[in-house]
């Protein structure tokens, strides 16, 4: 009796040494999420600091509330026979997604200008150059 005591005592400890190793093991991993979460905080603080009236630091956002694509048609389908530029493009499709007092910068263009060239390759539109301003010209296909 004594001996199926001392045998189940001794399971018993090292089931508890097994548990205390596990938990160690939990905490350092808990310990390192934390940190990065912490880490993580100071970066986006770090970035915002710097932020100026031209000039955001964003790590990713999004330009437009609606899908940009959706408003360049909804746009082009306005005036068909005109031929825009992606600045007045940037421009109207920015105050139809009620970002009347955005500035049009560069990383607006160019989100514009690749939803442009996708609607290009899938026959939307059709772009025209003009080469004595050097500025690229579109228009809905007709």
């Amino acid at each position: 009796m004594a001996y199926t005591l001392d045998k189940k005592l001794k399971e018993l400890e090292f089931e508890r040494k097994q548990v205390q190793q596990h938990l160690a093991l939990l905490d350092d991993k808990i310990y390192t999420l934390r940190k990065a979460i912490q880490i993580m905080e100071e970066e986006h603080q770090d970035i915002t600091e710097y932020n100026t009236a031209q000039f955001q630091y964003r790590t990713r956002r999004r330009r437009f509330n609606t899908n940009s694509a959706t408003l360049i048609i909804r746009l082009l389908k306005t005036e068909q026979n005109r031929y825009w530029r992606v600045e007045e493009i940037t421009r109207e499709i920015l105050i139809a997604d009620n970002q009347p007092n955005t500035l049009v910068n560069r990383t607006y263009i160019k989100n514009v200008h690749a939803a442009m060239d996708r609607l290009l390759k899938k026959g939307i539109v059709e772009r025209e150059s003009d080469k004595a301003h050097k500025v690229a010209l579109w228009k809905l296909k007709a």
